[in-house]
Order: structure tokens, then sequence, then C-alpha cells
């Protein structure tokens, strides 16, 4: 994944593909906002904003600048109405495979990042989220 977004920064920050460089706006994350551990960004090899691409959520401890590459294991994904689906993912050394294998406090830590849930919405598997990854963007 590329990081769009590192954990430590309560504002949101938005790539610039022209320039190939990234900045801080002044609206707030959403993860930092809601307490999400990690970091977000894109899939790379899927897109990169603003064209259509991949969002990842990488659960982590470790700060990560924007821009970095990071490798990850996909476990899950948040399927949102709007089609702007999210992938999880953890890194690659974890044992666990699949969203429902994670500790109570990093589900709970995701489930607090999309606290409504709408009709054709949710929380899904790792299967599922492959499948975002066989699909065109």
């Amino acid at each position: 994944m590329v990081v769009e977004q590192p954990g430590n920064e309560p504002y949101r920050v938005k790539y610039i593909p022209e320039e190939n460089r990234f900045v801080r706006t002044e609206n707030l994350s959403l993860g930092y906002a809601r307490g999400f551990h990690g970091v977000y960004g894109w899939v790379k090899g899927y897109g990169q904003p603003p064209e259509p691409h991949r969002d990842v959520f990488m659960i982590c401890e470790a700060d990560h600048a924007a821009g970095a590459v990071l490798e990850g294991k996909v476990v899950g994904c948040f399927l949102r109405g709007d089609g702007d689906h999210k992938l999880v993912c953890i890194a690659p050394e974890r044992p666990e495979e699949d969203l429902t294998q994670l500790p109570d406090r990093e589900l709970a830590m995701l489930r607090d990042l999309y606290p409504r849930i709408g009709e054709g919405e949710g929380w899904f598997d790792r299967v599922q989220a492959l499948a975002l990854l066989e699909n065109p963007v």
C-alpha cells in the first residue's frame, strides 16, 4: 500500500499527483478523530487518487510518513453503500488471516470508524475483500 494518511496526523492529507506530493488540508482525519491506530492509503497497482483506486486501512502501531510504501496482508473490508469500499490489512507476519480473527480491541476500533451502517453496507471477511481486488476499479 501507499500511505496517504499517517496515523499520527490529525488533519487529512491529500495526494497531489501532478506534483507527486502530499499536502495537509484543514479537514480533520476520520481515522484520527475516531481513534484508529494505523495508516490509510491506497493499494499500489490498483490506481491512485484522484483517479479510481482501492482504499485501504492498515492496522499498525508504527508511524509511517505519507508516501511510504508498506506490505500488508488483506484480512477484510468495509463495503460502503456509495461504492467507496475500504480494504483492511495487517502486517504480513501477523498470524491472523481473516477479519474475524483479529483481537477484540482491533475489531472494536474498526467498528468505530463506521458506527452507522447503512443498507448494503458492513464489515466482510477476507474472501469478500480479495474479490474487490479481482474486479477493476
